[in-house]
């Protein structure tokens, strides 16, 4: 997660807080649907779409989970 806070620091304009807001929604998604590393992002939402306990969540934090994982896949192909 170190290596993930450090890109969104020097590739977005996020604030420390908003960083940190955001690996807590990435872990929360990693609750939800297990590991995120190996698949596609289109695989990732599907599987986070299809959790009974996603579809209860605020349309708001949805938003901001699924974007959490967005810039988590951004990342592990920005490494490649």
């Amino acid at each position: 997660m170190y290596k993930f806070k450090s890109w969104l620091k020097e590739e977005t304009t996020f604030t420390d807080n908003v960083i940190r807001d955001t690996c807590s929604r990435l872990n929360r998604v990693k609750k939800l649907i297990g590991d995120v590393d190996n698949d596609e992002l289109s695989l990732l939402i599907e599987r986070l779409e299809k959790n009974s306990e996603y579809q209860d969540i605020n349309i708001k934090v949805k938003s901001q989970l699924k974007r959490s994982l967005t810039l988590f896949i951004q990342f592990k192909h920005h490494g490649k």
